[in-house]
């Protein structure tokens, strides 16, 4: 939680990544985010937006399957008053997301099922894109649902982890 709850130190230790290596992807799990989103990520979480949007715009670039990039980027237009744009990038990265957690759940095993278990974050997602999807989006409302789906997913990293462990400490043939 570093990104939220300390993005000055967070940003310093992912710009040095991306300095390294601006191609990385992380690897410690199945949500594989380009640095440059997390260096745009704490950019937007700092107020930073005409920064973010080149980070988020080069993690895309970069990576065109990287969903939690093409969300914080249509948050970050959408924020920037570029609204039509935002609405598009925001849309697709929430598609990206939800199609990405049907996919791992249902055929990623063993680790897929731990990802988003009871559709809590697929109904957020829904619920989000119908506002997209409106007759007049309440465009304060959708920056509020995505923020709070990006800190969910980036949450869900941990929270499947744990339960992945959790089954693995369980004595053989206990539920």
């Amino acid at each position: 939680y570093l990104l939220q709850d300390e993005p000055n130190r967070a940003l310093v230790n992912f710009r040095a990544a991306a300095a390294q290596d601006p191609n990385f992807r992380v690897n410690w799990s199945l949500l594989h985010e380009g640095v440059w989103t997390y260096v745009g990520r704490c950019y937007y979480t700092l107020g930073n937006l005409p920064a973010a949007r080149k980070a988020l715009e080069r993690a895309v670039s970069l990576h065109p399957d990287d969903y939690m990039a093409k969300l914080y980027l249509g948050l970050v237009l959408l924020s920037s008053n570029n609204t039509a744009q935002g609405l598009k990038e925001t849309d697709a990265g929430l598609k990206g997301l939800y199609d990405w957690l049907d996919y791992i759940t249902l055929n990623v095993r063993p680790d897929g099922q731990f990802w988003d278990p009871g559709g809590f974050i697929r109904k957020q997602i829904s619920q989000a894109r119908a506002l997209i999807q409106g007759e007049n989006t309440n465009v304060p409302q959708l920056i509020s649902a995505g923020q709070a789906i990006g800190n969910r997913m980036e949450r869900e990293i941990d929270f499947a982890r744990q339960q992945q462990l959790q089954q693995l400490n369980q004595p053989f043939g206990v539920p």
